[in-house]
């Protein structure tokens, strides 16, 4: 399910980097980590490279399914960047030193290194009819909550979001997006408030405007609380409602199901597309 999700959302962005007008996307598997990046033991090359053909399957998958629905005209893909005219500006030096590293071992390991397609091109226009760029005009929105990972996760654990079901999807997003534009709105209010008051004490008419600017955040930020007061009412009836349903429910033992690191790199991963 947690794969369905993410697939979903690398197609949303094929689509949309597709209505904007660009012509290629480019996606990479990157190399097997370091036998030594790991916290708790070392982790053997077979091991490492059970990983990289899993996210290639997955980008494969990913492509056939873009395919079907429309948003890809086409893909090709290699174990080589050289042959699917995968742009070399797109890596980093540090990117481009990695796989000097990773050719090297396959050299010396070729006889236990499966081919592995690392190298993902996707067509999302048609080459004798292409798409008019158009220019992205939305503003940029500053979000803590959303700045960084930890912070994320530190509020949908305050908060006690859940995504498991449909419905628990629809309103911890609610939430999310929710707070984001609160912060979003604050933030703006609070830049609006002193551009008025400096505007103000240049013209001598005292505190009245940033007055007035206070008054209309404090109504604003309040607005935004009830609605955020609203949705967590909400997401505690259907968590409440929830917890009914599980305690009448007969406790029957699951088959075990291990999730490797697999999975969550290659969301990692597939921040490294690139788009042309």
């Amino acid at each position: 399910e947690r794969q369905h999700t993410l697939t979903a959302i690398v197609g949303g962005y094929l689509d949309y980097s597709r209505e904007r007008g660009f012509q290629f996307a480019h996606l990479r598997v990157p190399p097997p980590t370091d036998a030594h990046a790991h916290i708790f033991a070392s982790r053997a090359l077979p091991v490492r490279i059970k990983a990289s053909v899993h996210v290639s399957n997955w980008y494969r998958r990913i492509m056939q399914g873009a395919v079907s629905c429309g948003i890809v005209r086409g893909f090709w893909s290699s174990q080589d960047m050289s042959q699917t005219a995968f742009p070399v500006s797109l890596l980093s030096a540090r990117d481009l030193n990695t796989e000097q590293s990773f050719r090297q071992l396959m050299e010396s390991n070729s006889a236990s290194i499966p081919a592995v397609d690392r190298f993902f091109v996707a067509q999302l226009q048609s080459p004798d009819n292409p798409a008019v760029f158009v220019e992205d005009t939305a503003p940029f929105m500053h979000c803590p909550v959303v700045s960084n990972r930890k912070l994320l996760v530190d509020f949908i654990s305050a908060e006690q979001l859940c995504f498991h079901t449909q419905s628990h999807s629809t309103l911890s997003t609610m939430i999310l997006i929710g707070a984001m534009l609160s912060q979003y709105h604050v933030e703006q209010n609070a830049q609006a408030a002193v551009a008025n008051a400096q505007r103000a004490a240049q013209a001598g008419g005292g505190q009245g405007a940033f007055t007035i600017s206070s008054a209309a955040s404090q109504a604003e930020m309040m607005h935004h609380q009830q609605l955020m007061q609203q949705h967590q009412q909400q997401h505690q009836h259907h968590q409440h409602q929830h917890q009914q349903r599980k305690r009448n429910t007969p406790e029957v033992s699951p088959r075990g199901h291990q999730v490797g690191d697999s999975e969550g790199q290659g969301m990692a991963m597939a921040g490294q597309g690139r788009l042309q």
